[in-house]
């Protein structure tokens, strides 16, 4: 219970999302906002520790951060 059996989640709004990879690594993912150009807005946390449970907060960056990601996606 609590895990999704078919590899999919419905996103909503306000909700916070466990996710525990294939490399025992552990990352959260919080629901802010939706917009028409980017999909989803959400605040993530990642461990970079294998197998330990306790998240940070995601690293400082620019405020266009995921603009310029994004960009560089599409152009490949």
């Amino acid at each position: 219970h609590g895990w999704s059996q078919v590899g999919w989640v419905e996103v909503i709004l306000g909700h916070s999302y466990i996710i525990w990879t294939r490399d025992n690594h552990y990352a959260k993912l919080r629901v802010v906002g939706f917009t028409r150009s980017y999909g989803v807005i959400f605040d993530w946390a990642y461990q970079v520790d294998p197998g330990n449970q306790e998240l940070a907060p995601r690293p400082p960056h620019g405020e266009n951060y995921l603009r310029v990601a994004m960009t560089q996606t599409k152009d490949r």
